[in-house]
């Protein structure tokens, strides 16, 4: 099949999987992958309005961290956890969406916190250097690495969250 086509040219078969759709993957084909990207985020965002909230709060990785190792079996140094480097808002003068980088350059002291409120009643929710330096945590303990969408989506200089997971993996900090 198409996994031994690639081993045979040294490539590798990997999947980005979101636990909403789990029973969509069948063992055979999780089975197949080399490594697999766990999407722990998006729980809701623009397209459920009536849903407002974090959209990849600390539980969800947790949760999905536990589906994938636990309840399907799979290895830990063939899962990655998902992090997101954005944020969705709620509310009628929210952006539907920002990066983490306009987040923080755009609301100063935002990056310790994982919500913004903004002055005509709405919500920005996004994960801020606390709940990144928990996953990145959570994932040195229970899975093989970190998988960011979307790295072009961070703050530079010394709020970069890149910075911040490379930090706690080599320092364990």
């Amino acid at each position: 099949g198409l996994s031994a086509a690639l081993k045979a040219k040294g490539k590798l078969l990997t999947a980005a999987v979101a636990t909403v759709y789990k029973d969509r993957y069948t063992d055979k084909a999780l089975a197949a992958f080399d490594f697999i990207n766990i999407m722990s985020y998006d729980k809701t965002g623009p397209w459920r309005p009536d849903k407002p909230g974090q959209h990849a709060p600390f539980q969800m990785a947790v949760d999905d961290i536990d589906y994938w190792a636990n309840t399907k079996g799979i290895a830990k140094d063939k899962l990655n956890l998902g992090i997101p480097f954005y944020g969705y808002g709620f509310g009628a003068d929210a952006p539907e969406s920002m990066s983490f980088g306009k987040i923080v350059s755009t609301y100063p002291g935002s990056e310790n916190k994982d919500e913004v409120d903004l002055s005509g009643g709405g919500i920005v929710y996004y994960n801020g250097i606390s709940t990144i330096k928990s996953k990145t945590e959570l994932a040195l303990q229970h899975t093989g690495g970190i998988m960011i969408w979307q790295l072009l989506q961070d703050a530079r200089g010394d709020l970069s969250l890149l910075k911040l997971v490379n930090y706690t993996i080599v320092t364990g900090k």
